[in-house]
């Protein structure tokens, strides 16, 4: 079974001193409540009373969230012990669990789950997940696997405790839970207090020393700079040409700089569109084998576009923090080190982008080469920033980028239908007169809100309509009703034109796909009413 690295942010890592030891817990250097320091403490506990027992425990995090707000816990903690026992009946083995109850910026609140079973029970990450699944979804609405919700923990390894101690401190966080004057738990576990006296189930010589200063006092850790990386595209345009007086093309350099070594890398692209972002960072990320966690851009972010999906599935990896700033001084040092590579390229002449490319390939590789604090800027790359790539599982390098003819914006209309390129694609009747963002490619149309994906559809020419009956069914017969009614009382006064609008309602298998015409129906009708 492959296990997952059972890490939140690098950010939001302070000390907790417990016992003489510290452990990492998720936090930016805010002093704990009384509370937190009592949850942190229970959450220890159930981890090492686990680890007494097996030799092996596997830890699972899931999120599920009620229909409506309950002022108890009481369906909650039923459906829990109901699973637990499921769960133990299944594996044969004791599982462990512990919860808290949070409230984000509305009424609804919302659970989060850890469950701690035996590791040498656990097979299967995927069975187990299904079987949690499998939770009444007449009791809750939301069922939601965390980014690496799952981790294999072995009895001894201080690194495996102090991870998964670290991941489980998030549910300890104060900025969520309720005040203090409500009678409901926030909390809870099936691990005895007495549990909290058992002795660490590692060698606490493997642990880090407690900070000097008071933890209270500290402040939150400053990133990592080997994880920073700056990308941008060279403020010029290079003329590709093969024949004097032939109109020349143009090609566009992408350019990569890691924070700590400035290890350079430069590939020439046909344009500086999104394409060319994301041509640029997939090869980049294919030199490295890994991906920065921080990404310093200046013109925009390619993860505010929804075709970066695509390089996050094919690629496996998480998405990255975005920073944009115009005054970055992780930009301004790019534009230094690239400034003799743009005084270089304008020296030079080219007739394909292959030639291009060498010439980008043996620049980089001068500039690589020189030294930098005793290494070569490539050897300080492999030995301080390459560690600190992230990686999911493995690196997929494989996979050819979909081309990506069209992006643009498209209002969703009455009918619950977008128009791209003359032709009508139905989407879900709750996005209805709202803006959403759809990508045409080669053979499919994706339709997206903001980086969530709405549905996709196959690319159709011409006019016509591409409908999906699922996008429809949660439009009651009361509403279809009261809009046709409304159709037909705007065209009071317009005798043929209100006869054609009820042959047309009567006539089509899906209403929906009459509006547009009705609506130009009417405003013809109008507008020769008003001219007349």
């Amino acid at each position: 079974m492959t296990t997952n690295p059972f890490v939140i942010h690098d950010h939001y890592v302070q000390p907790w001193v417990h016992q003489g030891l510290s452990f990492p817990i998720y936090g930016q250097g805010n002093p704990l409540s009384q509370q937190h320091k009592r949850m942190l403490k229970r959450l220890l506990a159930v981890i090492n009373h686990a680890l007494t027992q097996y030799s092996k425990v596997f830890v699972v995090r899931v999120e599920v969230a009620p229909h409506v707000f309950s002022a108890d816990n009481t369906e909650f903690s039923d459906c829990l012990k109901q699973q637990v026992t499921l769960l133990q009946q299944q594996y044969g083995c004791s599982v462990y669990y512990a919860w808290v109850r949070e409230h984000g910026q509305g009424t609804k609140h919302h659970y989060h789950l850890a469950l701690l079973l035996s590791g040498h029970k656990i097979q299967c990450a995927h069975s187990l997940i299904e079987q949690i699944r499998e939770i009444p979804a007449a009791k809750f609405a939301h069922f939601h696997l965390p980014e690496c919700c799952y981790y294999q923990l072995h009895r001894g390894n201080a690194q495996d405790f102090m991870a998964a101690f670290y991941r489980l401190s998030y549910l300890a966080k104060s900025d969520t839970k309720i005040k203090a004057q409500t009678s409901t738990n926030n909390f809870g576990c099936n691990v005895p207090v007495s549990a909290e006296k058992l002795p660490l189930t590692f060698n606490v010589t493997d642990c880090p020393a407690p900070p000097a200063t008071t933890p209270l006092a500290a402040p939150a850790p400053a990133p990592l700079k080997q994880t920073h990386c700056a990308i941008d595209f060279l403020r010029m345009k290079i003329a590709i040409g093969s024949q004097w007086g032939a109109k020349p093309q143009y090609a566009y350099v992408f350019v990569g700089m890691m924070a700590e070594s400035q290890r350079l890398f430069a590939s020439a692209q046909d344009n500086n569109q999104l394409n060319g972002w994301l041509a640029g960072q997939q090869q980049l990320f294919r030199q490295q084998q890994g991906y920065p966690r921080h990404i310093h851009h200046r013109r925009f972010s390619p993860t505010g576009a929804p075709e970066y999906q695509w390089l996050l599935e094919n690629w496996q990896l998480q998405p990255h923090y975005r920073r944009k700033q115009s005054d970055d001084p992780l930009m301004k040092k790019l534009a230094h080190i690239t400034k003799p590579l743009q005084q270089h390229l304008k020296q030079l002449c080219f007739t394909s982008m292959v030639e291009l490319q060498r010439a980008l390939d043996d620049l980089t590789a001068q500039h690589n080469s020189s030294v930098i604090a005793h290494n070569t800027r490539q050897q300080r790359f492999a030995l301080i920033e390459q560690p600190y790539l992230m990686r999911r599982h493995h690196f997929n390098a494989s996979g050819r980028q979909p081309t990506i003819h069209h992006i643009k914006t498209v209002k969703v209309g009455i009918d619950s239908h977008v128009c791209v390129q003359q032709h009508l694609y139905s989407v879900p009747a709750q996005y209805r007169k709202r803006a959403l963002l759809a990508v045409v490619y080669d053979n499919r149309i994706e339709i997206y809100d903001e980086q969530q994906l709405v549905c996709r559809h196959q690319r159709r020419s011409g006019y016509g309509y591409n409908t999906d009956e699922k996008h429809l069914v949660t439009i009651t017969r009361q509403q279809r009703k009261r809009l046709q009614q409304r159709f037909i009382k705007q065209a009071t006064g317009f005798h043929k034109t209100a006869s054609r609008i009820t042959r047309l309602l009567a006539e089509s298998l899906v209403p929906e796909q009459t509006y547009r015409t009705i609506q130009r129906l009417l405003a013809r009708a109008k507008a020769k009413a008003t001219t007349s």
